[in-house]
Order: structure tokens, then sequence, then C-alpha cells
């Protein structure tokens, strides 16, 4: 069963528009992110073409995203230290 999970920092035009159509799950829609649009992600699942999909919202909403970039820059920091960096 396939999972879509926007690498974003926050929904948007893309998560509720580009996204959507590009996986057809939405029709071509062009403007401001309506109320409409924002339901795509309630809408869950779809069934496409004899398949499960379900459509989450961008990963940076998620509340544990900043301690995955604070780990992430921890571990750059142990193998690179900030000197390697120094005019």
């Amino acid at each position: 069963m396939p999972l879509v999970v926007p690498f974003f920092i926050a929904d948007g035009l893309h998560s509720y528009e580009d996204i959507p159509v590009l996986l057809g799950i939405a029709g071509e829609s062009r403007g401001a992110a309506s109320a409409m649009a924002k339901n795509i992600l309630g809408g869950n699942p779809y069934h496409l073409r004899g398949r499960t999909l379900y459509y989450a919202s961008a990963i940076g909403t998620e509340p544990m995203f900043a301690d995955l970039i604070l780990e992430q820059v921890a571990a750059f920091d142990a193998v690179e230290p900030a000197s390697a960096f120094a005019g």
C-alpha cells in the first residue's frame, strides 16, 4: 500500500494542488488554496488503478521534525568540526 508524504517544511499549494494532481487524486485547479483543496488530506484512502494510496501532510508539520534536524546537525558536527569552516 503506497503512502505519500511530501518532503516539505509546511503544507501549501504544492501539497494541496500540484502533488495531488500529479498523483491523480485531484483535478487541475489553479488559484489560492481553497477549503476544498485543503480537504485533499481528508480524502484518504484514495483508490487508483486497483491500488490504495494514502496521502499525508508535509513532513515538516510533524512535531518531531525539529529533533530530526538537530540530530542531523549533531551528526555532521561530529564528522566535520566547525574549525574546518573557519576562514
